[in-house]
């Protein structure tokens, strides 16, 4: 397969040497940089941005009198010519004069098709007359009347000069001419023959079209040609011999180029291969190639058509190619990927895992092997080399530039342990024991009896090849085994204590027996503990007294083994509390002041907690403590008024009461709780007390308290009092309504919903008063209750206006209307409205009220 790029390059090149031999020298005349020919002298042209002298016809420099190929000559049979050094036109004038009285001049304005052909009469006959005077012309020089010929529309009439503009020529071809007449006779004059031949115009409609494969370059069919020549860059391309193709298709043309892929990378953390991906690549169209086409005519070839530029366009890839590897690539190598810009590499290696080594313990423990790593396992992941290159062009045969080499990895998961655990070292049924494990691993289930195990360790981890560690012997140490101590017999300062020795280790425990202490997990030897000896082989029961305890202490107790080589082992912890001794000797005294509780002291305890009715009275922090006065809970003894009223009347409120006798303080159950360091006894049985009842005394009066205010005093043997400063009803005088209309004869009045509220209610307080000072305060009891001043019936005055149109008028009493509802048989008997309203009083009311006003009138 040749590379595109090649192909390009070498055209290139092609092109490149023939643009340098068509290269002339620098003209001869230049002037300054123009961009047009208004740039330059009248006779400069602008020629590649320099003004140079325009050429003339002959390539000279200097105008020309006459145009090249205009007939000269004695009879115009001669043609202009260019002079050698190109400035001028000369006629050699050497073609004589034919002796014919019929002449044949050079034909003009020749053109691919067309021509003007001329003729001479020298002669004009004398007895016939001209009949048709014209040209005969052809492809071949033996002209006769039977070729083409074509008459002047009017046949001349004397000697002299004619001509006759025709058509329908050959492009390119070496033309005949003759001049012809014939008279009414019938005789035919054949003049001399003359050589011309037609112009040869370059092709038309030329066109160059890029694709990704070739240039397509079209044109106009040339009337009259027999073929082309095309040419590219000044070279023959193609010749065609066919008029008719029109078309042809570079192949050879440079074409476009396709770089390499661009952002490309490959993914290091993509587990199960690597993400190689990549974007498109940068296109470009091939060089430019500049087109001519020739026109071949029979005799003639044209100059160069006017030239076109074409570029194959820039090939779309169509697919991809992938390289994996560092070797150089060939075809067989490239792994074709589609029109994707991605691939997924699940090849890339795997990484490569090594398992560093692992130790087991050896009798350390107690209860597992501990296995751990000495050496960690380390992972390293290869790396996986890549090239990319587009594709394009039919069946993707075509490739473009090639990335620079890139790596990747695929991402290695975590380091995964597991551990095994095996009988024999080269046994083939190893136990897995921790699936899914740290670098360290307590074996929990390894024989309790110490016997031999091998470890070892498998690592692994995803996208990675699992390895074995080494294998390395482990086994636990045995110790002693004792199950959980059983308490009896509690006493105050005393417990009896039990346990089995289940197991005594290997070798067997020099110590064995019991610690106990008021704090959690007691240790052998630095809390209270009793040695029993070694145990034996087999197993061993145990017991023990715990005695010299405090009473109502917490204790906790552990049995234990020890051994110089495996330390020691305790059993489960158990806990219990010594009894708690309840107090004695509890008694009550009773005062008028206070109800006085004793007891004995009670040994060991750290204080009291004293109850009263069920409730706590008194903690009592101090053991030495033995009595406490209850002057709180159990209540006095007092002086009591036994009835008592308060009746509100219209004036006041009158108050009465009667006396009562001495009654001593309520009866009070007291109960006692001795407090130890850990644990409170049982209370004790209960005890009654109560405060004794004041002595008997003549009652000196009474003491009323009136709304909290200041007492008054009531001397000697009083049993009332009148309160006639009890605070007033007020009155609501409810709503005032007169009838509009309703009667012929009068007015009804009524008053609705008046009423007295309530001032509030009188509080007292009567107390009797028989001591000194604040005796009174602690052996009496005064009677609280309250009072209301009563009212009075209402009484009402209506009033009128006189007046109909102002409510704020002066009213007048109504004579006689003094109820609630009254009928005004005295307002206008004309229909003529009244405004009416009434006041209302009552006995103990504070004020006389007003109703609102109200409007009313007789119907007329």
């Amino acid at each position: 397969m040749r590379h595109p790029l090649r192909q390009s390059l070498a055209y290139g090149i092609g092109l490149l040497l023939v643009a340098l031999a068509t290269v002339g020298c620098e003209p001869e005349f230049e002037d300054d940089v123009c961009t047009d020919d208004d740039d330059c002298f009248p006779d400069e042209s602008c020629v590649e941005q320099r003004c140079e002298l325009t050429e003339n016809e002959c390539g000279g420099r200097e105008p020309l009198d006459h145009e090249v190929g205009d007939p000269c000559g004695p009879c115009d049979l001669d043609l202009l010519e260019c002079t050698a050094d190109g400035n001028a036109v000369t006629c050699d004038g050497n073609t004589p004069c034919p002796e014919l009285d019929l002449i044949t001049t050079q034909p003009t304005d020749i053109a691919s098709t067309s021509a003007t052909f001329h003729g001479k009469l020298e002669e004009f006959p004398h007895e016939e007359e001209l009949v048709e005077v014209g040209f005969c012309w052809a492809q071949q020089d033996d002209l006769t009347l039977d070729d083409d010929c074509a008459a002047l529309d009017e046949v001349p009439d004397a000697v002299g000069d004619f001509s006759l503009d025709v058509d329908g020529l050959r492009p390119g071809t070496v033309q005949y001419v003759r001049a012809y007449s014939i008279s009414d006779a019938d005789t035919e004059e054949l003049a001399n023959i003359l050589e011309f031949q037609t112009e040869a115009p370059p092709p038309e409609g030329l066109q160059a079209e890029g694709g990704p494969d070739v240039i397509t370059v079209s044109w106009d069919e040339a009337e009259g040609a027999t073929g082309y020549e095309l040419l590219a860059q000044g070279q023959t391309l193609a010749e065609f011999d066919d008029p008719q193709e029109t078309s042809y298709e570079d192949e050879a043309a440079p074409a476009g180029f396709v770089g390499a892929p661009q952002n490309y990378e490959a993914t290091t953390d993509v587990s199960g291969g690597v993400e190689v991906s990549w974007d498109a690549p940068e296109t470009g169209e091939g060089a430019s190639v500049e087109y001519e086409l020739i026109a071949l005519y029979p005799d003639a070839t044209s100059e160069p058509s006017d030239s076109v530029e074409g570029n194959r366009s820039a090939p779309q890839p169509t697919g991809y190619e992938l390289y994996i590897g560092d070797d150089d690539p060939s075809d067989i190598d490239w792994i074709f990927v589609s029109d994707e810009q991605s691939y997924f590499d699940d090849t890339a290696p795997l990484g490569v895992i090594f398992p560093g080594s692992i130790s087991a313990s050896k009798g350390e423990f107690t209860d597992f092997v501990r296995l751990e790593f000495v050496e960690d396992p380390t992972i390293e992941v290869p790396t996986q080399l890549y090239r990319i290159r587009a594709t394009y062009g039919e069946n993707n045969q075509m490739t473009g530039e090639t990335t620079s080499i890139f790596d990747g990895q695929r991402a290695v998961g975590p380091i995964e342990i597991q551990w095994f655990r095996n009988v024999e070292e080269d046994g083939v049924f190893p136990v897995l024991i921790a699936p899914d494990a740290d670098l360290q691993y307590d074996d929990e289930e390894a024989p309790d009896d110490g016997s031999v195990r091998y470890y070892h360790a498998n690592v692994s981890a995803a996208d990675a090849i699992a390895t074995d560690t080494n294998i390395d012997t482990g086994y636990v140490a045995t110790t002693g085994s004792i199950d959980e101590p059983v308490i009896s017999n509690v006493e105050a300062t005393s417990a009896e204590v039990t346990a089995a020795v289940t197991s005594s280790g290997i070798p067997p425990a020099e110590e064995h027996g019991f610690c106990y202490s008021t704090e959690t997990a007691p240790e052998y030897p630095d809390d209270d503990c009793i040695e029993l000896g070694a145990t034996d082989d087999e197993t061993d029961s145990m017991a023990a007294t715990l005695d010299e305890l405090a009473q109502g202490t917490h204790y906790y107790v552990r049995a234990f083994v020890d051994s110089e080589l495996t330390g020691t082992t305790y059993s489960e912890e158990v806990e219990f509390t010594t009894s708690a001794p309840v107090p004695q000797g509890l008694t009550t005294e009773s005062s008028v002041d206070a109800v006085t509780i004793s007891w004995d002291q009670t040994e060991g305890a750290t204080g009291y907690r004293l109850y009263a009715d069920d409730s706590l009275l008194q903690e009592i922090e101090e053991a030495d403590v033995t009595e406490h006065d209850d002057d709180e809970v159990a209540t006095a003894g007092y002086f009591g008024i036994i009835e008592y009223s308060a009746q509100g009347t219209v004036d006041g409120i009158e108050i009465s009461w009667e006396d009562a006798g001495s009654v001593a303080g309520g009866t009070v159950e007291y109960e006692l709780v001795a407090t130890y360091p850990d644990a409170d006894s049982e209370r004790t049985a209960p005890v009654e007390g109560a405060r004794s009842a004041p002595a008997e005394e003549t009652i000196q009066g009474y003491e009323l308290t009136i709304d909290g205010g200041e007492p008054i005093e009531l001397e000697g043997d009083v049993n009332e009092y009148f309160d006639e400063d009890a605070p007033l009803r007020e009155i609501d005088p409810g709503e005032a309504s007169a009838t509009k209309g309703e009667f012929d004869d009068r007015v009804e009045l009524t008053i609705i919903g008046a009423e007295a509220t309530d001032a509030g209610a009188r509080a007292y307080e009567l107390r009797a008063v028989f001591g000194e000072g604040d005796e009174n305060d602690e052996t009496t009891s005064p009677a609280s209750f309250e009072g209301h001043r009563d009212t009075g019936d209402f009484e009402y005055q209506w009033y009128r206006t006189s007046g109909e149109d102002d409510v704020d008028e002066d009213y007048t009493a109504i004579s006689g209307a003094t109820e609630a509802e009254y009928s005004d048989e005295d307002a206008p008997d004309d229909g003529s409205q009244r405004y009416y309203r009434a006041e209302i009083s009552a006995p103990g009311a504070a004020e006389t009220v007003t109703t609102e006003a109200d409007f009313g009138h007789i119907s007329n």
